[in-house]
């Protein structure tokens, strides 16, 4: 049911182009999703304040 098919390729190719951007990611899951934001943009010395009303992936 997961993993990187072809058609996900292909959505993803599209959408660079459609944005004018070098490349584009697919996330199936809202919980991948913030895994990969958070740890490309956050640092060791940054913080992220966070309450209960937040998606479980980012508590």
């Amino acid at each position: 049911i997961c993993g990187t098919q072809e058609e996900h390729k292909q959505l993803e190719a599209r959408i660079s182009d459609f944005l004018g951007m070098e490349d584009t990611i697919l996330y199936s899951s809202c919980f991948d999703a913030n895994g990969g934001l958070f740890e490309t943009l956050m640092g060791e010395e940054d913080a992220i304040i966070s309450d209960a009303l937040n998606h479980a992936s980012i508590i």
